[in-house]
């Protein structure tokens, strides 16, 4: 189940809901299973669009939801920008830092259907959208739009969305469709964000 003092949630048969009716952001996390080691999937559908859309992935253990804040402030937050497509991570200001495979600009629309794949073995974060992979959005030696380090995934974690006025998320956890990515993916992930972020 999804906590927030300042999100309506409900729960359907279908999966969990998160809205906002206020603005700009706020953030529910999945208090149920911390995830700390494994694999892990979960699908978000963009049911309603609102203002800003939404952010979806994970926060660590120190963000606290019913404080106020925004997952994606965090430094223990990484969530996926459904407006730009990149990384938001650590408060960091502008439109967030870029990966290989990122959707465009608004090219996420409602309905579409954001699928998050935490590994905490190789500790990456990889993206499908509408069941067909992008890319690995997090992995260890990243760096942001800025050029500093991108803090690596570590257990416990839980997942996370920001969810701007007037949109609407459901979430379900559901089998990936595919296996981690190898190896060679991460460390071709992590090639192409030092090739576009060498300060």
């Amino acid at each position: 189940v999804f906590i927030s003092l300042l999100l309506l949630l409900l729960l359907l048969r279908a999966g969990t809901v998160a809205t906002n009716d206020g603005y700009p952001y706020q953030s529910a996390v999945c208090a149920e299973h911390p995830m700390v080691a494994g694999a892990h999937y979960v699908v978000m559908t963009l049911l309603e669009k609102g203002a800003l859309s939404a952010r979806m992935g994970v926060v660590g253990q120190g963000f606290d939801a019913a404080g106020g804040g925004e997952a994606s402030d965090s430094a223990e937050g990484w969530l996926l920008s459904i407006q730009f497509g990149t990384l938001f991570h650590a408060n960091e200001f502008g439109n967030g830092s870029k990966w290989e495979g990122m959707p465009q600009k608004r090219e996420i629309e409602q309905g579409d259907v954001v699928g998050l794949l935490l590994d905490l073995g190789q500790r990456t974060l990889s993206v499908y959208l509408n069941g067909a992979r992008r890319g690995v959005m997090v992995a260890p030696g990243m760096k942001n739009e800025w050029g500093g380090a991108v803090a690596s995934l570590a257990g416990p974690l839980w997942w996370a969305v920001d969810v701007s006025r007037g949109a609407s998320v459901r979430i379900e956890r559901k089998p990936a469709p595919g296996a981690v990515p190898s190896a060679e993916e991460v460390a071709a992930a992590v090639a192409w964000n030092e090739a576009n972020y060498k300060r």
